[in-house]
């Protein structure tokens, strides 16, 4: 039975290396690489015939101010036997940083051999620099409107206000914000709650 999930689970983990889906590899604690699927090589830029040559090592493929990060995660592999997935950038052959998620740990049974798989994130980097250039944009429309603009929740708490809303009312945004809106008004209009 040991033996028989032994090599179900080495089908499997065979199977995600070899569909190329994820990016996987394996390294010594030298840091070689000692095998790759196609799928890491496509992300860090080498060619099969370059990594055969023995040209890919995790020290080519970390920038020199993140390498306390792979050292830091192969000390935990090795005490732990995985490592905490982290955040890093790869440099592809043609020199381009690629922002990754990295994960792995040792190989059970073989005390100085561990995999790697990585994740490219620079989708997640696009989607997340649009939406800071959009946020961006909104800001600039919101804070040169001559209209006073605020945000608020069900109780009337301010949470945001213009520059045309602090000059209304005479007051700076820091002191605005966390004030309920009807303490604005002036009493004798304020509306009864």
């Amino acid at each position: 039975q040991m033996e028989s999930a032994l090599a179900e689970r080495d089908a499997k983990f065979r199977g995600i290396y070899e569909s190329n889906m994820v990016p996987v590899a394996f390294w010594d604690l030298d840091g070689r690489i000692t095998n790759a699927n196609d799928a890491y090589l496509t992300l860090t830029g080498f060619s099969r015939a370059e990594f055969d040559e023995g040209k890919l090592s995790c020290g080519e493929l970390t920038p020199p101010d993140q390498l306390h990060l792979d050292k830091q995660a192969i000390q935990e592999a090795i005490t732990r036997g995985v490592c905490t997935p982290y955040e890093k950038h790869y440099v592809r052959r043609d020199g381009r940083r690629v922002p990754v998620l990295i994960g792995g740990g040792m190989l059970p049974g073989i005390p100085d051999r561990g995999v790697v798989f990585a994740i490219d994130l620079t989708e997640r980097e696009r989607a997340e620099e649009a939406l800071r250039q959009s946020e961006e944009r909104y800001r600039n429309v919101v804070e040169t409107q001559t209209e006073l603009i605020c945000r608020n929740l069900p109780d009337t708490t301010l949470t945001f206000v213009n520059d045309a809303y602090c000059r209304y009312f005479g007051k700076p945004r820091e002191q605005l914000i966390g004030m309920k809106f009807l303490e604005l008004i002036p009493e004798p209009v304020r509306p009864a709650v």
